[in-house]
């Protein structure tokens, strides 16, 4: 009967630690993607049509086409240089900032 109750309390034991395991994976996994986010919004600027102004605008400019607004739409936040391209942004920070 000892050992009966032995096994079943190692099994719960091994499902406790199983369940707190993975709870533990997720959160730390969601914490990463939360961080790639954070950096994300860090370096980018919205377009938003002003319809008075008929221009379009990122945080510090104006700009009457669309594919000027979008050729500054990612800002570096070392040296304020803007890039057409999230890819273009982590190029240069990687070459010029050397994260």
């Amino acid at each position: 009967m000892n050992s009966c109750y032995a096994k079943l309390h190692f099994a719960n034991v091994i499902i406790k630690l199983t369940t707190i395991l993975k709870s533990w994976i997720f959160t730390h996994s969601m914490l990463r993607v939360n961080l790639a986010k954070l950096k994300y919004r860090i370096n980018y600027n919205p377009i938003n049509y002003d319809i008075q102004l008929g221009m379009y605008n990122t945080e510090s400019d104006n700009h009457i086409r669309y594919e000027d607004a979008r050729a500054n739409q990612w800002r570096c936040d070392k040296c304020d240089g803007t890039f057409s391209t999230f890819r273009k942004l982590k190029l240069h920070k990687s070459q010029i900032h050397a994260y």
